[in-house]
């Protein structure tokens, strides 16, 4: 019987990832779900229900592999990451490309000592949300009128780390986060 015969529904459909999902250990797809099941998440029905799609797919793997960037569950945050890796981004929407770097950094940085090239990945994440920040910020202002900018997790991590090196460009980037309206944290 062909693997992937099963028809899904959910994330998986609407985002064309049975094969993916399918090549997938069966723990590893339990996993999955336990870990996303909880309430309010965007990733409940992740296999079921109504073909849906959040974001771009490349966008909606990365937010989905922060989900398992803690040591026990890393094994398959680096899967599902990878895969994200190998779809090529294909979003032009400033806010998709921000969320997707965010999840990006996130689980980069919590997998820094699993490997030199992690905080590498990191650091070239922070940089390239840094890049599209004034485009970010111009669509979250006409999103959330109302509201300020939020966190910017590519400034305030790439400032930490340059900082914490003795960099003076971590200042001088975080001044110029803090002057564009966004918070600067980790």
């Amino acid at each position: 019987m062909w693997p992937f015969s099963k028809r899904y529904g959910g994330l998986v459909a609407g985002h064309h990832l049975e094969k993916w999902w399918g090549g997938l250990s069966r723990a590893d797809r339990d996993l999955l779900l336990q870990v996303t099941s909880q309430p309010f998440s965007a990733f409940i029905d992740f296999d079921s229900g109504p073909a849906r799609t959040l974001q771009t797919t490349k966008a909606m793997l990365a937010s989905l592999a922060d989900w398992f960037k803690r040591d026990d569950l890393r094994r398959l945050g680096h899967k599902i990451m990878a895969h994200a890796e190998a779809l090529p981004h294909d979003s032009a929407d400033a806010l998709d490309l921000h969320f997707m770097l965010n999840g990006m950094i996130g689980f980069y940085y919590r997998c820094r000592n699993d490997g030199p090239d992690f905080i590498i990945k990191c650091e070239d994440a922070c940089r390239e949300m840094i890049s599209i920040a004034p485009l970010a910020a111009t669509a979250f202002l006409a999103k959330f009128p109302r509201s300020p900018l939020p966190n910017h997790l590519g400034y305030g991590r790439l400032c930490w780390l340059l900082e914490k090196r003795g960099d003076p460009e971590g200042a001088r980037l975080r001044l110029e986060g803090e002057k564009a309206g966004w918070r600067v944290t980790i």
